[in-house]
């Protein structure tokens, strides 16, 4: 099993109805290839955390990497890792700058469902995740 942090950008910020429609694929291709983790986006800013087969997370970047929606990707962290940080998560999504989307396979990324869902100890984990986010956002 590998884990992948990545970020990359969008050359324009995407429409609601754009981004839920490529939430929702991503969604069912992640479920087909047992991929979990966790997508954050905004101000055409995009950072993810992936999990998964080794082969299976290796196509899921090279997939975003030729993607013309994204440019400047940076992979943060690529590690193997032994158990999932993100198990069941097959998107765990959140819009930075507006409500959540309204769909039974997504959830608000609160503190009270964070908790329901990250095994313990991984908490830290997330926290030099979303740190990493900042900074990379701020470099960018």
């Amino acid at each position: 099993m590998k884990r992948c942090i990545y970020i990359s950008h969008t050359r324009n910020r995407l429409a609601e109805q754009d981004l839920d429609d490529l939430l929702l694929h991503v969604w069912r291709r992640n479920q087909i290839e047992q991929i979990t983790g966790l997508l954050l986006y905004k101000s055409k800013t995009f950072f993810q955390v992936i999990e998964g087969p080794d082969e299976n997370v290796d196509r899921v970047i090279d997939r975003v990497f030729h993607d013309p929606r994204h440019f400047k990707m940076k992979v943060l962290s690529e590690h193997p890792g032994t158990r999932r940080r993100f198990p069941g998560w097959h998107m765990g999504f959140r819009r930075l700058y507006t409500k959540p989307i309204a769909h039974e396979s997504y959830f608000s990324l609160t503190r009270r469902a964070l908790e329901a869902r990250i095994p313990k100890g991984a908490a830290q984990e997330l926290i030099m995740l979303l740190r990493s986010y900042g900074e990379a956002k701020l470099a960018a």
